[in-house]
């Protein structure tokens, strides 16, 4: 199986990786709506509705695109108050935070929308906060207005700090706006960090295994290249240079398992176009002929007794030992760049599809 085959496959898989999904916690109190509002987004009714909070316990997760949406339990019932609640699910721990409410804010409300905006600022990396007004589909438009300017006056804010939504799940009005929201270029960097997190990391595991298997090829070929290094018979230990090389670097490309594919494919970057030449008797020669210079003191030395000898030899281990160290790093840095293009082929489809999705909603 070729190289771009196998990372493709882990492309695949990141579809069951649950370390790859952005996830998108949904936050209020009992009877806000949250379920409504993600079996809205999921256009089926995946979340139970209408179940009494106090006996949900756990968080319920739901597949959305490439995230997973979340359930939380509502806060400030007798199972889960305030700060139990917080304690239990660590909404530190999700990457953007859904703050669904209906009617009149309450202190709690406040509360926990100031400590959401406070993990979301002080982790490190973005996680954007979404403030939703459910049953929004009861309030006239003039009343909309109003009661926009009534929630960021109660809660200090403006709508740069926090954008506010209105939604009616009875309706299904106003969730084409929300999932623009979720598909925005700040979003976009949370899940494609997280994806970009785990592909690269399953690869670079791979590509470990696969140095150590290069390592050993070359490890077995510079014994034979130290040995040919001391080959008394003139004109003889080019032809076996010329055939160890060959050999040795298309082991280094097996280990790798870079086929003719990977390198027809990308051959107009530089660095795969490199492994590709090298992997010629043209390709090889030039190599030869650089290190001409060397060669010649290895064929001059060689007849020099005893001492002439093991300077050939070990001059023929090391020049091939430099050769194979230089051939996997060129395998190395080529796998990486095939790695960048793939990667960023699927986040392109990934965009594609997402605007698709909401152009059909549209």
């Amino acid at each position: 199986m070729g190289l771009e085959k196998e990372f493709k496959e882990i492309l695949e898989e990141l579809s069951v990786t649950e370390d790859a999904y952005a996830k998108i916690a949904f936050v209020g109190q009992p009877g806000a709506g949250k379920s409504s509002i993600i079996n809205g987004l999921l256009c089926e009714k995946a979340a139970e509705v209408g179940q009494g909070t106090d006996i949900t316990r756990e968080a319920a997760e739901y597949t959305y695109s490439f995230n997973r949406l979340v359930d939380l339990p509502g806060y400030g019932t007798d199972m889960f108050r305030f700060e139990d609640w917080k304690e239990k699910f660590s909404p530190e721990q999700y990457d953007v935070f859904v703050f669904v409410f209906s009617g009149k804010l309450t202190e709690d409300d406040s509360r926990m929308l100031a400590d959401l905006r406070e993990y979301a600022s002080c982790l490190g990396r973005p996680r954007p906060v979404f403030l939703v007004r459910n049953h929004g589909e009861e309030l006239e438009k003039e009343d909309l207005e109003h009661v926009r300017a009534d929630i960021y006056s109660h809660l200090g804010l403006t709508e740069e700090d926090v954008p506010l939504y209105f939604v009616d799940c009875r309706y299904k009005k106003g969730f084409l706006e929300l999932e623009r929201a979720f598909f925005d270029m700040d979003y976009r960097q949370i899940w494609q960090s997280r994806i970009e997190g785990v592909f690269y990391g399953k690869c670079m595991q791979r590509l470990e295994k696969c140095k150590k298997k290069a390592e050993e090829a070359v490890d077995g070929h510079k014994v034979a290249a130290g040995l040919n290094g001391a080959n008394p018979i003139p004109g003889l230990d080019i032809g076996v240079d010329m055939a160890l090389y060959m050999d040795m670097f298309s082991d280094i490309r097996k280990a790798y398992h870079i086929d003719d594919k990977d390198l027809s494919r990308y051959s107009l970057m530089p660095i795969v176009r490199q492994v590709l030449e090298l992997a010629t008797k043209n390709g090889i020669t030039l190599l030869l002929k650089n290190s001409a210079g060397k060669v010649f003191v290895q064929k001059i030395t060689k007849y020099i007794p005893l001492i002439g000898t093991a300077f050939a030899a070990g001059l023929g281990y090391k020049l091939c030992e430099y050769a194979g160290e230089e051939y996997i790093k060129d395998c190395e840095q080529a796998a990486e760049k095939i790695m960048d293009a793939l990667m960023e082929e699927q986040i392109k489809k990934w965009e594609d599809d997402s605007q698709l999705l909401l152009l059909k909603e549209a």
